[in-house]
Formats: structure tokens, C-alpha cells, sequence
């Protein structure tokens, strides 16, 4: 059906799969981050209020 030396049998044969692989991997801490990031400011306004020490900068 399929001949043999156009069958790739690995997903990270293909170089665009691969690309958009390394791409999600890259991506993914910086979402992550983020996404905590807001959880914490929306459900505890106490942990992301001004510094005394910082607004005397």
C-alpha cells in the first residue's frame, strides 16, 4: 500500500512535527507561568499589592 522508503514511522520523522514540537515545548513554562500568575492576583489581592519599599524607589 505504502512503499517502504516514503513511510515514516516516527512522527518526529517529519520536520514540521518536530518544528511545532520543540515550538509547544518552548511555549509551554512561559503559559504556564502566566496563567499561575493571574490565578494568584484574581483569587489573593494580598499577593500582588504594592511595596511600602518600593514606592519609596
Amino acid at each position: 500500500r505504502f512503499p517502504q522508503a516514503e513511510f515514516v514511522t516516527s512522527a518526529f520523522g517529519k520536520p514540521e512535527v518536530l518544528a511545532l514540537y520543540v515550538i509547544q515545548r518552548t511555549i509551554s513554562p512561559l503559559y504556564y507561568y502566566a496563567m499561575k500568575r493571574a490565578a494568584y492576583r484574581l483569587s489573593d489581592p494580598h499577593f500582588y499589592q504594592s511595596s511600602k519599599w518600593l514606592q519609596d524607589l
